[in-house]
């Protein structure tokens, strides 16, 4: 599926706003990135609306024309034929004229408009009052139309830039929450990272909320998916146990699904918490200490075997007293299907790829005894933070689930590479009370790692191109993420 160039022109304004608070000249009258803010504007509205403007111009034009040959006729003033011209254009102006034949009827009507208007000006049959009312007419029909052509007001993109978080709106809803008028936000920054959700940076000081947070927010007003822990109520809830727990997870504060005061999908706001990341999906970027290997095993055997735990309830599909019963086969197979049909169920491009990756691993759900565990789901070096040679905390819960702790670590040998020793990892994991699993069934769970991360992709990606979320980078998520992600699941199912 192509990307709907109206969705890129749609976002990308909003992107370059967010660029432009940087640029010096930002705000100056004639200045590069104002001419630059105003180009994208009109892109944007002649991609996505194009036709029907000049439809609804023409549609203009004749409630215009009908009154300047009111004033013509009232004064004797002969404009018949310059009429009978744009008769013709009028005429032309049909259900399947695309878009540069309507551009150039346009041109041409409105240059024949400027012909009539200039005979009444010059006529010393027309009095100055009618004249005046003509300018008036003329002053307003040409005002709201170009107006029109540009679309909504800068700080509107498509309503996008109102749900931007800004200092000063994020530093008024603060201020609300706690009653607290000494609160002040003192930096802000957008984080780069993952697909699923918007993650910012803010300091405050203030009498209520001092020091550095993170806001996690939905990409949209719904969740970008609907299972597992997107939902941030649920993975909200789900990190509070486990912190209560003394679990390496962040230290969140509140959880809003109101956000009166900030515009957009519900967020959550936590303590910044210390460290620096390991890498991303794909790996290190940066070096790893040795002993990281043991302590990234020994949390792992951890999650895999605490107790059963009642306080999450009946949390999600896949998180609930039913799912602490199943064996570990049942919670794969009832997991993996569930993922099947949401995908389907869901708006998606289509892909016959990903649906033969599905079959395939239907056909070859492993048998392992034992009992189920909760798992993380997405645990590697870009949702691990690194202090010094600790780690200090475990990032994104959003894809925890109950299920067999094989597929959390084939997800952690294909994300972390060759930034381990798999051999001293896996010693590490035994010895903490984990159990030993076989390179075959790693090699399953790898496959459908990066058959979850398209769908996901292929999901999220779909919400964008039908304007569900406006950030520009999931744009990206087709030709360069999708190809990457059934292609290496091949390249698995080949080993076999």
């Amino acid at each position: 599926m192509l990307t709907p160039s109206s969705r890129i022109h749609a976002v990308i304004g909003s992107e370059f706003a967010r660029l432009s608070q940087n640029l010096p000249d930002r705000g100056i009258e004639g200045s590069p990135a104002q001419a630059i803010a105003y180009a994208l504007r009109l892109l944007r509205e002649r991609d996505s609306r194009g036709e029907d403007l000049l439809r609804e111009q023409f549609n203009q034009l004749s409630v215009l024309l009908a009154s300047i040959k009111s004033i013509a006729s009232k004064s004797a003033v002969d404009i018949e034929d310059e009429l009978v011209e744009l008769e013709v254009y009028q005429n032309e102006v049909d259900e399947d004229a695309r878009l540069p034949t309507l551009e150039a009827l346009w041109r041409n009507s409105l240059s024949k408009t400027e012909d009539i208007v200039s005979k009444i000006k010059g006529s010393s049959a027309v009095h100055p009052s009618r004249k005046e009312d003509l300018l008036h007419l003329l002053v307003d029909f040409e005002s709201a139309d170009l107006l029109n052509q540009v679309g909504p007001d800068a700080d509107a993109v498509d309503g996008f830039e109102n749900v931007r978080i800004s200092r000063g709106k994020l530093s008024h809803y603060l201020r609300d929450r706690f009653n607290d008028p000494t609160i002040e936000v003192t930096f802000l920054e957008s984080l780069s990272g993952g697909f699923g959700k918007e993650t910012t940076l803010f300091g405050s000081t203030g009498g209520s909320l001092n020091g550095e947070f993170v806001i996690r927010r939905e990409i949209s007003d719904t969740a970008a998916s609907h299972n597992d822990c997107h939902d941030l109520t649920r993975e909200y809830e789900l990190i509070k146990v486990l912190r209560k727990i003394g679990y390496l997870s962040p230290e969140v504060l509140w959880l809003d699904t109101e956000h009166r005061l900030l515009p957009g999908g519900h967020f959550i706001v936590m303590r910044r918490s210390k460290g620096r990341l390991g890498g991303s999906i794909f790996g290190a970027t940066t070096d790893i200490p040795e002993t990281l290997t043991d302590v990234l095993a020994r949390h792992a055997a951890r999650l895999h075997t605490l107790p059963v735990l009642s306080e999450l309830g009946e949390l999600t599909e896949s998180i609930n007293f039913e799912r602490w019963e199943m064996s570990r086969r049942e919670n794969v197979e009832r997991y993996l299907r569930d993922w099947y049909r949401y995908w389907r169920s869901e708006t998606h491009s289509p892909s016959p790829a990903l649906a033969a990756l599905y079959g395939w691993l239907f056909d070859h759900l492993p048998e392992r005894p034992g009992k189920p565990a909760l798992i993380h789901g997405d645990l590697g070096f870009h949702n691990i933070l690194l202090e010094g040679n600790e780690l200090s905390v475990i990032l994104d819960w959003e894809y925890a689930h109950i299920g067999d702790p094989a597929e959390e670590l084939a997800y952690v040998q294909l994300t972390t590479g060759a930034g381990i020793d798999w051999d001293k990892f896996m010693t590490c994991y035994l010895a903490a009370g984990g159990e030993p699993v076989d390179q075959k069934t790693l090699r399953f769970f790898q496959v459908w790692a990066h058959v979850r991360n398209a769908s996901a992709a292929n999901i999220v990606f779909a919400g964008f191109a039908n304007g569900k979320a406006n950030d520009l980078k999931l744009n990206v998520l087709p030709y360069m993420h999708i190809p990457n992600f059934i292609c290496a699941a091949q390249a698995l199912i080949r080993q076999e």
